[in-house]
């Protein structure tokens, strides 16, 4: 632990001059690069930071959930050679950013840092539309693992597929101007949403999760028995009128759901008060409410108000919209409203 706050004691004094506001995720990369150039542990394993990383990323996949592997299983987990994860384990042992205790579990220095490598897991699987580790995690209560995967997420450029470019023309005929960009009139609606459901295979092979309401139908707060919902479950929020806004989705679907189609979730001063909502009462932004808790703003009905909600939460009245940012010099797509 001592280790742990000397390494940040060191590396935030640089990074605060090369950023004004970082979020958690960038003050965590930063110490370990920090951390990895101080021992220069890649220099002596001729291994690339970036391939570290990666391995730090996957081992703390098999860490989950209980935060240590068993250096027994360590290579069968992560599919490398016996001698090869040895190497470069032993080396962040004597670093002290691993541990090994007498019973020979292996886990993070301190258990920030598995959250945010496991963090960083979860945000590739999601890259390539696989919710195996988000679909099994309990990031209601472990909500520390947000306040990473959040940023982490919304660092990414977003992409649109090649499959959804029929989807994303169509939302496009249906956005109005707004500053910086085009923002869907209304929100997204359950025949789109179920269009990227098909052609991503998001949560294809997982099911939804553990958290499908923000309370239980008693009305008390919602606890998990960890058991997923079953292999091709179909939200029952995709079912019924098709024009009818999605809702029941989660901060994570609708950011993957916008990121498919080229777009990325609102900031919140440009959701509407409320004036197009009918269905739902509430949507989702890009914004933190409190980060510190993981919660994200939520913009709720007119007159307006925010409330903050964990990411992982969904609710039958909380929806969302797609927000197309304009990079300079390119002119709206014609055929778009304004506001």
């Amino acid at each position: 632990m001592r280790g742990c706050i000397a390494l940040f004691e060191r590396a935030l004094p640089s990074f605060s001059a090369t950023t004004d506001i970082p979020s958690i995720a960038e003050i965590y990369a930063f110490a370990v690069e920090t951390w990895l150039r101080r021992d220069s542990v890649c220099a002596r394993l001729a291994i690339g930071r970036a391939m570290l990383r990666e391995h730090l990323a996957d081992l703390a996949g098999a860490m989950f959930p209980e935060g240590f592997v068993r250096l027994d299983q360590m290579s069968m987990d992560l599919r490398t050679e016996q001698s090869y994860c040895q190497d470069w384990v032993n080396a962040l042992i004597n670093t002290d950013l691993l541990q090994l205790n007498r019973a020979e579990e292996l886990r993070f220095s301190h258990r920030s840092l598995w959250e945010f490598f496991f963090a960083l897991k979860v945000s590739q699987q999601l890259e390539v539309h696989d919710a195996t580790l988000l679909a099994r995690s309990n990031l209601v209560y472990g909500y520390v693992i947000n306040c990473f995967l959040v940023p982490l997420l919304k660092s990414k450029a977003p992409v649109a597929a090649e499959a959804a470019h029929s989807l994303r023309a169509a939302l496009l005929r249906r956005a109005e101007a707004v500053p910086g960009g085009l923002l869907l009139a209304e929100p997204v609606r359950r025949s789109e949403y179920a269009s990227f459901v098909q052609g991503s295979g998001w949560r294809r092979t997982t099911g939804y999760g553990q958290w499908l309401s923000l309370e239980t139908p008693d009305g008390s707060t919602p606890v998990s028995e960890g058991i997923l919902t079953g292999v091709g479950h179909t939200p029952e929020t995709l079912r019924g009128e098709s024009n009818a806004p999605v809702t029941g989705v989660s901060w994570y679907d609708a950011w993957l759901f916008c990121r498919w189609v080229g777009a990325v979730l609102p900031p919140a001063y440009l959701v509407p008060r409320g004036e197009h909502q009918r269905q739902i009462d509430s949507e989702w932004s890009a914004d933190w409410f409190d980060e510190s808790h993981g919660l994200i703003l939520v913009v709720q009905g007119s007159p307006r108000r925010e409330a903050g909600v964990n990411p992982d939460l969904r609710a039958r009245s909380l929806g969302f919209r797609a927000y197309f940012p304009m990079s300079p010099g390119v002119s709206n797509v014609a055929g778009c409203g304004s506001r």
